[in-house]
């Protein structure tokens, strides 16, 4: 059974080149499987299906173990979810903009991004102040010049 997100929105995520052309891979491998089984994917089929030829999706559970023994595999403690985690530290520790951030993640509002990664973006205060006290400093300094 296809089951909504919790919030039953439709989203659209890009995709970097590199994973692009990993799942163009998979979905290459697909084809050659469901040919041999007399049944290939058609372009409204899963990337991920639950056996070749169908329109079923793998069930997400299976996904997540399949990514935990490919995590065990390479010698990594990680659920497939740490993930999801793992992309909105790199994203925030890049100073990525907050809304970005909660987009990808699927979050409907900044809010709920700050409130489980806020933690993530340590030194933002020392850097607000920075900036605030070069905008003042700029005319101050126009001044000196100008009466040099």
């Amino acid at each position: 059974m296809v089951q909504g997100t919790k919030t039953h929105a439709v989203r659209t995520v890009g995709l970097d080149q590199e994973t692009s052309q990993l799942l163009r891979a998979h979905w290459a491998t697909a084809v050659e499987v469901g040919l041999a089984a007399g049944a290939p994917p058609t372009p409204d089929h899963f990337v991920f299906q639950r056996r070749p030829g169908t329109e079923q999706p793998m069930p997400p559970d299976r996904i997540s173990q399949a990514g935990g023994a490919s995590a065990q595999d390479a010698g990594v403690k990680a659920r497939l979810h740490d993930l999801r985690h793992l992309q909105a530290s790199l994203l925030l520790d890049a100073r990525e903009a907050m809304t970005t951030v909660a987009a990808r993640l699927g979050h409907c509002d900044t809010s709920k991004t700050l409130k489980v990664y806020g933690h993530l973006m340590p030194g933002g205060d020392t850097r607000a102040a920075g900036i605030v006290g070069s905008a003042f400093a700029r005319p101050a300094k126009r001044d000196a010049l100008e009466r040099s």
